[in-house]
C-alpha cells in the first residue's frame, strides 16, 4: 500500500493565509489515488491543515503532529498495525 508523508513548513510567529499544504503535495496525492491502489497519507506539522481537496480520495489519514527522534519508527509501527496509534499520540482518519 503507497504511503505518502506529506507535510507543511511553520515556526514561530509565522501566520498561513493557506491551510492547504504548501507546493504540489495535494497534487501527488490525487494523482497517487487516482491508480486505484490504497493510499494512506501521514501528516506531519502541527497546526491546521485543510484536506478538502484529497481526503475523500484516500483510504485513511494519520496525523503525526512532530513525532520526534523516532518518530518514523512509531509511525512505521502504526502503519504495520504493531501498535495502537493512541500509544503513539497520533490520531488515524479512516476514509474509505
Amino acid at each position: 500500500m503507497p504511503r505518502v508523508a506529506a507535510g507543511i513548513e511553520e515556526g514561530g510567529f509565522q501566520d498561513r493565509a493557506i491551510l492547504g499544504l504548501p507546493g504540489r503535495q495535494e497534487e501527488m496525492i490525487n494523482r497517487i489515488s487516482s491508480t486505484g491502489v490504497p493510499v494512506v497519507v501521514v501528516l506531519i506539522g502541527g497546526s491546521a491543515i485543510t484536506m478538502s481537496e484529497w481526503m475523500d480520495n484516500v483510504n485513511g489519514i494519520v496525523e503525526a503532529w512532530y513525532p520526534g527522534d523516532m518518530g518514523g519508527y512509531a509511525v512505521a509501527d502504526v502503519l504495520r498495525l504493531k501498535t495502537r496509534v493512541k500509544d503513539r499520540g497520533m490520531r488515524l482518519f479512516n476514509c474509505i
